[in-house]
């Protein structure tokens, strides 16, 4: 399936905080068709690290895939010969839509450090004024995982009248402060990168921040099952204390490595002071119940990040406003990243979901 990147202004836009930016763009990709009623849209939200390309290529020639590619399609789970599907690249993402990268218009200077805070509040704000610009007048579900987890948290209480269905990943109502802080060490890491870059000198520090960044999602059980130390292949002893050793260290020492020319670290920041700001208190609307009328929770027994634990209360508050509700617990040694990295574990229950099953 070959895709497009779209672009939509929605104008000036006031945030939380009370800034204004000048102007607002967002950068989006949609696939399959609005029927003639409508009713058939499905919003997709991406994760921390990912962006608006969900599935499809944009030519023949590119080497991967958008990250859900096996879920979204004709006869895919997501159906697209069934419905249309738009994922939005948040609004201070690293995608194209208006972040750190973009210029102000009040100065004709590019925002750099100087962007404004964002919530998620924000982010689905813009994604409503993008509906309306659409001409796309509900939702027939809403899923997210991780970060799009929370933006689908944010629509149903923003705005409970125009989501009918929902499914949350690996998420949860609130940020653990263990996740603040494992954040708060990647924005240091970032944060040096910031400093070397404008001096033109050196890009490790974003590499190191890649670096924790998976030891952040992966779990143990992972680590131990790919780079388990045995008695039968053990590797060689290196005397120099600084180059790499142990299997696990060449791991880590190719993801430090690998390029990543789009990468933003401003951008990251501004998403995950985002994260760390979130949090709702699982009292819904009273209205909710008149138009959401089933959501599935989904939940990866060795995510420490967002543990099943987390899902199951977003869950049971679902079912106490009388929404029909189920919370499915899938196993995948990847963890947290296992909705990106390990999506056919989640081919059977969403599709599964949208069929009425």
């Amino acid at each position: 399936m070959l895709v497009t990147k779209q672009i939509q202004s929605i104008g000036r836009f006031r945030l939380d905080s009370g800034r204004l930016l000048a102007s607002v763009h967002l950068v989006f990709e949609t696939y399959g068709k609005l029927n003639n009623n409508k009713t058939n849209a499905i919003l997709v939200s991406h994760t921390l690290t990912s962006d608006q390309h969900a599935a499809g290529k944009y030519s023949q020639s590119d080497k991967k895939s958008g990250w859900w590619d096996n879920l979204i399609g004709d006869g895919k789970p997501i159906d697209t010969h069934k419905y249309f599907v738009i994922c939005i690249n948040a609004l201070g993402g690293n995608g194209g839509s208006t972040s750190p990268k973009s210029i102000d218009l009040f100065n004709n200077k590019i925002h750099g450090v100087e962007f404004p805070r964002i919530e998620i509040s924000d982010m689905v704000r813009a994604e409503k004024a993008l509906m309306e610009k659409l001409g796309i007048p509900t939702w027939h579900c809403v899923i997210g995982g991780c970060m799009g987890g929370f933006k689908t948290l944010e629509w149903l209480r923003c705005y409970p009248a125009l989501c009918h269905q929902a499914i949350v990943i690996s998420t949860s109502h609130q940020v653990s402060v263990h996740t603040i802080a494992s954040w708060y060490i990647l924005k240091q890491c970032l944060l040096n990168h910031v400093h070397w870059s404008q001096q033109h000198e050196s890009n490790s520090s974003l590499a190191f921040a890649n670096m924790v960044g998976s030891m952040i999602w992966l779990t143990p059980d992972y680590l131990e099952a790919a780079f388990q130390k045995s008695k039968d292949s053990a590797f060689p002893a290196i005397d120099d204390i600084f180059v790499a050793e142990h299997p696990v260290e060449h791991f880590l020492d190719g993801i430090k490595n690998k390029e990543h020319p789009s990468a933003d670290p401003h951008s990251l920041m501004v998403l995950m002071k985002a994260m760390s700001g979130f949090g709702i208190s699982l009292h819904w609307p009273e209205n909710l119940s008149k138009h959401l009328k089933r959501t599935l929770g989904i939940s990866y027994e060795e995510d420490w990040r967002y543990p099943p634990k987390a899902m199951e209360k977003i869950v049971t508050s679902f079912t106490a406003q009388g929404i029909s509700s189920q919370h499915l617990v899938l196993e995948s040694s990847l963890g947290h990243s296992a909705l990106i990295h390990d999506v056919n574990t989640l081919v059977k229950p969403i599709g599964d979901f949208l069929r009425g099953i």
